[in-house]
């Protein structure tokens, strides 16, 4: 049976050492035992620091049980997870503007390829804004090739490949950047390494009006403030078999650091042109970083 002497509520380290004290004075052995002169004083510390700890310990372990009295990002992303919430992510800036090209002939059209990519400058720091779409520009009444609120996103365009091994139950499809802009995400599945047949899949928020033919992925909320990937089972969403190869796209921002940026410029090896003319339509902005614990509670 417990003693009564023995508190199971202190979690301080004085009263537990004193309560120990009180249990073995009360004992006929030790009675008369001089605890405070003794070795025994250096064994009550030992067994006092370990209860104390273990009382931290059980007490943390409890509030991250719990969404409202959670301290760990990772604690409270695992509430959210449950609620079938996405935590939001780091934002691209963007900026638009007006891009003109000026050619030594007069072409058909011209392409901008997908992701095309300008430079400039914040405080000293260079960032990279890219296009989020492939244009091509025909010549207007005026003959000249231009582009009229051309959106650029900042960020570093980031490949990522997962290839899928069904020996593998417990395989994972981590992104392994936490500044992803989960916006600019775009997924295709290969059917092989060596047959680049593909198709592209389309982000699901829902498993609602999905069958086993549908080509959909899922977002979620990973360790370390990362995302994960995961696709259908071939009941809600299409399975994806052994061999099939995973292409993920997106950026990696620098969230708000680049908010402000008012001038650009394009690469020479993006397009095939020297000549051309930017004009800004609209500073950066939007950019930002990771939603925070307390937005996520």
């Amino acid at each position: 049976m417990a003693n009564s002497s023995l508190s199971v509520a202190n979690i301080d380290f004085t009263d537990i050492k004193n309560d120990l004290k009180g249990y073995l004075v009360s004992q006929d052995l030790l009675k008369d035992f001089n605890f405070d002169g003794s070795n025994m004083s250096v064994m009550l510390d030992i067994l006092a620091y370990n209860t104390y700890m273990q009382n931290f310990y059980l007490n943390m372990v409890a509030a991250e049980g719990f969404i409202d009295s959670a301290q760990l990002r990772d604690s409270v992303v695992s509430h959210a997870k449950a609620l079938n919430y996405l935590p939001g992510s780091h934002t691209s800036s963007k900026a638009v503007i007006d891009f003109e090209i000026l050619p030594a002939n007069t072409p058909a059209n011209i392409t901008l390829p997908k992701y095309t990519a300008f430079t400039t400058q914040v405080d000293s720091n260079t960032y990279t804004f890219t296009t989020d779409e492939r244009i091509t520009i025909s010549a207007d009444t005026d003959g000249r090739y231009i582009v009229n609120d051309l959106d650029l996103y900042e960020g570093d365009v980031v490949y990522e490949y997962f290839t899928i091994n069904s020996a593998n139950t417990g395989q994972r499809f981590v992104l392994q950047n936490k500044e992803i802009d989960v916006d600019s995400l775009e997924v295709t599945v290969l059917t092989s390494a060596t047959d680049t047949t593909n198709a592209v899949f389309t982000k699901s928020l829902t498993t609602i009006g999905l069958d086993g033919s549908s080509n959909v992925y899922f977002v979620v909320p990973a360790e370390n403030e990362k995302y994960e990937l995961q696709f259908g089972d071939g009941v809600v969403g299409k399975k994806l078999i052994n061999g099939n190869v995973v292409e993920a796209v997106y950026r990696k921002t620098a969230g708000e650091l680049p908010n402000g940026a008012n001038s650009f410029s394009i690469g020479t090896n993006d397009i095939p042109f020297t000549d051309t003319s930017i004009s800004i339509v609209s500073t950066a902005k939007g950019g930002g970083i990771a939603e925070s614990i307390d937005s996520i509670k």
